[in-house]
């Protein structure tokens, strides 16, 4: 895979893995603590927790859960621990680094 993305983190040497799928100017949706969203809203379990230990992998440690559908995210929104929490749903669209990056309020 053509890793021609600017990542917000250190990366492990395998990832993202070579069968990840690549994006391509695609949105997609994650939720986020407010409006208009943030840097930190971006961050992974790892940049936020450094020094504790996962039952995952450190690819998956420094990765964030976005979702395909606006759907999706609103379903994960019902459930702990986001259940009765303020969250904005974020429209995120991916783009090789040539193109950067953008965010969309949803």
């Amino acid at each position: 895979m053509n890793h021609n993305y600017e990542w917000s983190e250190d990366l492990p040497e395998s990832c993202p893995p070579e069968e990840a799928y690549q994006c391509n100017g695609e949105s997609f949706y994650r939720l986020v603590a407010g409006d208009p969203a943030c840097e930190s809203d971006f961050f992974s379990h790892r940049k936020r927790y450094p020094t504790r230990i996962f039952k995952v992998d450190e690819c998956q440690a420094r990765a964030v859960s976005i979702f395909s559908t606006k759907k999706e995210a609103e379903e994960l929104r019902k459930k702990p621990p986001f259940k009765n929490k303020n969250t904005v749903i974020a429209r995120v669209t991916i783009r090789p680094k040539r193109w950067g990056c953008g965010t969309d309020r949803t």
